[in-house]
């Protein structure tokens, strides 16, 4: 399973973790604050947030052994994730779309899927067309991969290519770019907090969401340069190099955007997913390594950081891009 996806999972009804979040609720409580699902629904979905340590279950002694709920560490940290995906699901091109909801529910379920057969690493690259699609992905059948492709667009996660052809080709949407936000939210709980080895980041993870968030960047015109972006795993050993992307910018503008790993850049701009989110998201930039042009590199990560977290982040990079603006 791809980075990412065990929290998506976990979030695509966040409603018993937001209830929750204001304490401990017994069964019958949770349900009344949800919306009153089927009990049978309600327990399994309490089974799920159970077994990575999400929400924890007291049972009272006494005869009558009340049973409550209560979030443990790991679901009070996947509320960050939470409020991540819900600021990016309010800003559907649709218009809202409430988090808890079926339409949520099925939005997260294509972005997941779509991250999950890689869909999503392909399309960053180029229009594709299911055929296309299909010769690159091995993994899922053709019926499989055209369900998944049809739920994506139904969605706004993709839409089709209007530069023509004779085949329907793919692109993703700037709503999708944005997904990169909820993407890095999730892969970043999963490092801190799963223990599953099969959900830490690959280097087809920090490659997609990086070449995913990139063409939303705009810098000041004065930002110019080569630059490095990746990721590196807080648990894997450094023999070789992170996996990441190389920006080319002119003038504030992106003009190329490529994850050769042999191609050098003089700027970089390294972290773990941890620090990418506090970079991004908050505007702390200490626990990066930044190399190189320190101005361009800092308004490079600021400009994306204002591009996904812009409606949601507490909003220090202003600093940023004004450094890069001076650079």
């Amino acid at each position: 399973m791809r980075a990412g996806c065990i929290a998506l999972s976990l979030l695509a009804d966040a409603r018993v973790i937001k209830a929750l979040s204001a304490g401990p609720l017994t069964l019958v409580q949770l349900r009344k604050a949800i919306g009153t699902p089927p009990p049978t629904t309600l327990r399994l979905h309490l089974r799920n947030l159970a077994r990575p340590g999400v929400v924890l279950r007291h049972q009272s002694p006494g005869f009558h052994r009340v049973v409550a709920y209560e979030l443990g560490d790991h679901g009070t940290n996947l509320l960050e994730a939470a409020a991540c995906l819900e600021d990016w699901l309010m800003r559907g091109p649709e218009g809202e779309v409430p988090l808890g909801g079926q339409e949520a529910r099925s939005v997260i379920q294509a972005l997941s899927e779509g991250w999950d057969t890689s869909i999503v690493r392909a399309l960053v690259a180029k229009p594709l067309s299911l055929t296309e699609l299909d010769r690159l992905i091995a993994d899922v059948n053709y019926p499989a991969l055209e369900r998944r492709v049809s739920s994506m667009r139904a969605v706004g996660l993709i839409e089709p290519d209007l530069t023509g052809g004779r085949s329907t080709r793919y692109v993703v949407t700037r709503w999708l770019r944005e997904a990169a936000a909820p993407l890095l939210a999730a892969v970043t709980w999963e490092e801190v907090f799963e223990t599953q080895s099969s959900s830490r980041i690959q280097s087809v993870d920090a490659e997609g969401i990086l070449l995913l968030c990139a063409p939303l960047l705009s810098c000041p015109e004065s930002a110019a340069g080569t630059c490095r972006l990746a990721f590196t795993s807080p648990i894997a050993a450094r023999t070789s190099p992170p996996s990441g992307v190389v920006l080319c910018v002119k003038e504030g503008r992106l003009l190329a955007c490529g994850s050769d790993r042999r191609r050098d850049a003089p700027t970089r701009a390294i972290g773990t997913p941890d620090s990418w989110m506090s970079a991004l998201r908050d505007g702390y930039m200490d626990r990066m390594e930044i190399s190189g042009n320190m101005m361009l590199a800092t308004s490079v990560v600021g400009c994306l950081g204002r591009a996904l977290f812009g409606g949601s982040a507490k909003g220090r990079w202003s600093n940023a891009i004004a450094l890069g603006a001076r650079s």
